[in-house]
């Protein structure tokens, strides 16, 4: 008799990364498998979330989407109650500082009713944090919806098969792992944690500033 506890830890870069990240207003985005609530606790531990901030998070229920609000402390995630049911966004009035969690599910049912809902899921997509029990259709989904709303490039890192239809969505895919994800990816780390996204990013702008620069070069070259 007893209890067995699994603990799956934080790598060690990957606070420092996403922290990085945020002081560079690069937005970060989680897309899980993971339970909403085990989701919403894991950003609060790599500063995706802030731990004192408020939490919407929205579940498709017996056809019908409620939000439900946990507090800022982990200890009252268990005891969150519905707040809205309707199309109404229900954090309008919010005056606190907050964040915005949803499962797959939800991202399908105001996917499915856009047209009635098309503020709803602007709202949700500019600002949600946390994507929980997705599945590898869901993911691909939420990089699509980011790329037609935010009307912005999108990165996608991964690390297993469920993550292939997201990288290859995705305008700059990166796998973590040598397997099926690096087949659907066109970059592949040989470290295996999000690091890797900070070097990509620098390595990008890098690329791109060379290019204007030769650009400039060429053009004066035959004007002079």
């Amino acid at each position: 008799l007893g209890f067995l506890v699994m603990e799956n830890k934080l790598k060690a870069a990957t606070i420092s990364t996403i922290t990085k990240l945020n002081e560079c207003r690069i937005r970060t985005i989680m897309a899980t498998g993971d339970n909403t609530l085990t989701a919403i606790s894991v950003a609060k531990n790599c500063n995706i979330l802030d731990k004192e901030h408020l939490v919407y998070y929205g579940e498709a229920e017996n056809d019908q989407l409620v939000w439900k609000l946990s507090s800022g402390d982990d200890d009252d995630l268990e005891a969150a109650k519905p707040v809205s049911s309707t199309t109404m966004i229900p954090w309008q009035n919010e005056s606190r500082p907050f964040g915005i969690a949803l499962n797959g599910k939800a991202l399908e049912y105001i996917n499915s009713r856009r047209e009635e809902m098309h503020k709803l899921l602007e709202d949700v997509i500019k600002k949600a944090s946390v994507y929980a029990r997705m599945s590898p259709d869901d993911k691909a989904l939420l990089v699509s919806l980011l790329q037609e709303i935010m009307k912005t490039n999108v990165g996608m890192c991964g690390d297993g098969a469920n993550d292939c239809a997201a990288l290859k969505q995705s305008d700059a895919g990166i796998s973590l792992s040598e397997a099926e994800a690096s087949i659907a990816a066109p970059f592949t780390s040989k470290v295996q944690d999000i690091s890797c996204v900070i070097t990509l990013i620098r390595e990008g702008r890098a690329a791109l500033t060379t290019t204007f620069q030769a650009f400039k070069f060429i053009e004066l070259y035959s004007m002079i």
